[in-house]
């Protein structure tokens, strides 16, 4: 299934190649950062370092409208805050890593076959 879909983008960024160039780099950048954090907090149960880093992945997901990202951080905030049972927030972790692994190849490769340098 495909989660990203950049049509639902045009609109949004008025044409400006080069902005749309930059949000999809940082996109994946920022994304790959925050999951090995996020990953290392977990492992730890560091539950303030883990909701703070699902927090600044949450903007990520919804620039790009891949609002199944953004929710997932959503809730994997609020449980990280609220009621940090690890076996749960793992659950939840692994889906977004999931969700994740699909979108990294489809925003890779609009990247590559709309920005060639």
């Amino acid at each position: 299934m495909k989660h990203f879909q950049p049509a639902n983008l045009d609109s949004d960024l008025f044409g400006d190649q080069q902005l749309a160039k930059n949000l999809f780099e940082m996109f994946l950048m920022i994304l790959d950062e925050e999951m090995q954090k996020s990953s290392l907090a977990l492992k730890a149960s560091n539950w303030s370092t883990f909701a703070a880093t699902v927090h600044k992945m949450k903007p990520n997901f919804g620039y790009l409208k891949l609002h199944k990202g953004e929710d997932l951080c959503r809730k994997l905030e609020f449980e990280a805050r609220s009621n940090p049972e690890k076996k749960a927030i793992t659950q939840l972790f692994q889906e977004l890593e999931n969700f994740v692994e699909e979108v990294i190849p489809e925003v890779k490769n609009h990247l590559e076959t709309t920005y060639p340098d």
